[in-house]
């Protein structure tokens, strides 16, 4: 078996072939571009095929914004931050980065975005 959640588990299974051997029918990665990059090779006719379920990333990142606002059990809960209007905790350092966009747009910073 390989490990290709990671990019060092890609680099490990590149030299085994994985893909090209026959033996994978599913395979789910994460970093999208190390994995086709090291485990495809259109030459050789081992290619993939892609499916994935994206949530809106304006949607996803302002119901993170009322769901912290309330969720007292999350560690990232913070009392006062229920005063915060959404402008105001976007450019806080609370706001989260949104890793599937910038990963999907080359790796650039998700507050840059």
């Amino acid at each position: 078996n390989v490990d290709v959640t990671t990019r060092a588990g890609i680099l490990d299974a590149r030299g085994l072939d994985p893909m090209g051997s026959g033996l994978v029918d599913v395979a789910i990665a994460p970093e999208i571009l190390p994995f086709v990059t090291h485990l495809l090779d259109d030459s050789r006719g081992v290619r993939g095929r892609a499916f994935a379920l994206f949530r809106h990333p304006v949607e996803r990142f302002a119901s993170m914004f009322y769901y912290l606002q309330t969720a007292h059990w999350e560690p990232t809960y913070s009392p006062h931050m229920a005063n915060y209007t959404i402008m105001e905790w976007a450019k806080s350092p609370r706001a989260e980065s949104n890793w599937l966009t910038s990963n999907l747009c080359g790796g650039v910073d998700g507050r840059q975005l």
